[in-house]
């Protein structure tokens, strides 16, 4: 029965069943609120009143304006557009040589203990490797990233290192 129905027919008769129940619902519902709103309104258009208007009009200062500019959150501050940016200020040139520095040992390190599995090398070789990246990185000796790059050491090597053997290596790489 069905495969005698277009799609055209049954477009149309959808839209009409689809419009008829709307108007059952407004009719059911909401007809006697839209009516009575419309009526307040000017125009056909309404204006929802808050509660709490009755009594900014009813207060000696009626039409002035009592919000006034709102106020910045407490921490906010406003910025001209060349004082505005996302990099931090470096205090020295010595923390901008280093910025790139420790990412830079880091992959260094992680192809050292790559050589070293695939080699099977033991803790001599990796001093003599990590001998070659302390030349390479000298601006790392005496700076406080080392014990982190030292606690990264160990977690990844199969050997103990002590704290004396991984800051002799950088002492001497002058």
């Amino acid at each position: 029965m069905l495969h005698h129905v277009s799609w055209q027919q049954f477009l149309h008769w959808a839209l009409i069943l689809l419009a008829a129940w709307y108007v059952a619902v407004y009719f059911m519902f909401y007809h006697r609120r839209i009516r009575a709103r419309l009526r307040e309104g000017q125009d056909g258009f309404f204006r929802v009143k808050k509660d709490w208007e009755d009594e900014l009009e009813d207060g000696p200062e009626a039409g002035s304006d009592l919000m006034g500019r709102p106020a910045a959150e407490e921490g906010v501050s406003s910025l001209s557009m060349q004082d505005f940016g996302f990099a931090p200020v470096l205090e020295s040139s010595d923390a901008a040589l280093r910025l790139g520095v420790v990412p830079d040992v880091l992959e260094e390190l992680k192809t050292i203990f790559y050589t070293l599995e695939r080699d099977g090398g033991g803790k001599p070789e990796f001093l003599s490797l990590l001998q070659l990246v302390a030349l390479r990185y000298p601006a790392l000796r005496g700076s406080h990233d080392l014990r982190a790059i030292a606690a990264y050491i160990r977690e990844q090597v199969g050997f103990a290192l002590t704290d004396e053997e991984l800051d002799a290596v950088w002492e001497e790489a002058v």
